[in-house]
């Protein structure tokens, strides 16, 4: 029994009806389902729910979460949504969280996959271009030549190089102090040309009771890995 198995949900027919406008905002075909979002962004890892915990930590507002286009729970506030899904286990299931006016749409699966629409699109934007502002690059096509661990482990510098022009790689460093809460996983391909690719980076927040503390999370060819960090440098040629 979950904690918040006696949420109140919409009526059959004020869901149906709530689905089907939300199918019409966000779609970008005929579907009458929720199963291509016309502008949004995706994100994998396991790492989902703390990319959801930091978007509603402090979120006021009325929230709701969508189960299928009958079932659709509500929820007073952004914190109990963050309670109830981390207490379900959604192995196997598609769910979706907007609130009422439909201002933001959260497509999860299976916990590793998730689709950012609406609002929640430029708020996830803004954390992911943080790596490339830092490194002063619009082009999203970053190579990784290597990773060192300093500081018994303490210490993390990134090393690769920024594919900007045809012509010119230009080199960058990037130093993360005092790390904690480090994880590392491999997976994937073989690299190209003996470095990695960059895929997907992430800067946030995560919460630990009253503490927070920025949270960095990089995805590439063949391994994932994230940290938490009290301070990052960077330096490029």
């Amino acid at each position: 029994m979950y904690y918040f198995s006696n949420k109140p949900t919409l009526t059959e027919s004020e869901a149906l009806d709530f689905y089907t406008a939300l199918v019409s905002k966000y779609n970008n075909n005929d579907s009458p389902h929720l199963d291509c979002p016309s502008d949004s962004e995706t994100l994998y890892g396991d790492d989902t729910l703390g990319w959801l915990t930091e978007f509603f930590r402090e979120f006021p507002n009325e929230v709701y979460v969508l189960e299928n286009s009958k079932t659709i729970l509500q929820f007073a506030t952004g914190r109990e949504v963050t309670h109830y899904i981390s207490e379900r286990d959604w192995t196997g299931y598609e769910y979706f969280i907007t609130n009422p006016a439909r201002d933001f749409l959260w497509r999860i699966w299976h916990e590793e996959t998730i689709d950012a629409c609406g609002m929640a699109l430029d708020w996830l934007r803004q954390r992911k271009m943080k790596f490339f502002e830092l490194l002063r690059s619009t082009q999203e096509n970053v190579l990784l030549s290597a990773i060192q661990v300093a500081a018994w482990g303490r210490a993390i510098e990134l090393s690769g190089v920024i594919q900007s022009t045809p012509s010119r790689d230009q080199q960058f460093t990037m130093m993360f102090l005092n790390c904690n809460n480090i994880d590392w996983r491999q997976h994937g391909s073989e690299p190209s040309q003996g470095k990695l690719r960059v895929k997907q980076v992430y800067f946030g927040m995560q919460y630990r009771g009253l503490f927070e503390e920025p949270f960095f999370s990089l995805r590439a060819d063949r391994f994932s890995m994230s940290f938490t960090y009290e301070q990052v440098t960077v330096s490029t040629d």
